[in-house]
């Protein structure tokens, strides 16, 4: 299975022309660190209704105060 991973550009309604265009599903790279986990979750929930198959994270979790939590959560909003 081929995968693509992009960075966000900060334009939802770009990224989904992008996924709905690609031949092969699409994920997206985690980032910058952003110490406002909730701020983190919101943009990973936002991500996913634009049809991606999943985000590429690390420093968000492991820097994170919680990863466990951090990686539940996350994998929540990947897998609903």
């Amino acid at each position: 299975m081929q995968i693509l991973k992009i960075a966000f550009n900060r334009d939802v309604k770009e990224l989904e022309e992008i996924v709905k265009e690609s031949l092969v599903p699409i994920v997206i790279a985690g980032g910058d660190y952003n110490e406002n986990v909730k701020e983190f979750y919101k943009r990973s929930e936002d991500l996913m209704t634009t049809g991606i198959l999943g985000i590429s994270v690390g420093r968000n979790v492991f820097k994170s105060k919680n990863p466990d939590v951090t990686m539940k959560q996350l994998y929540s909003i990947v897998y609903k």
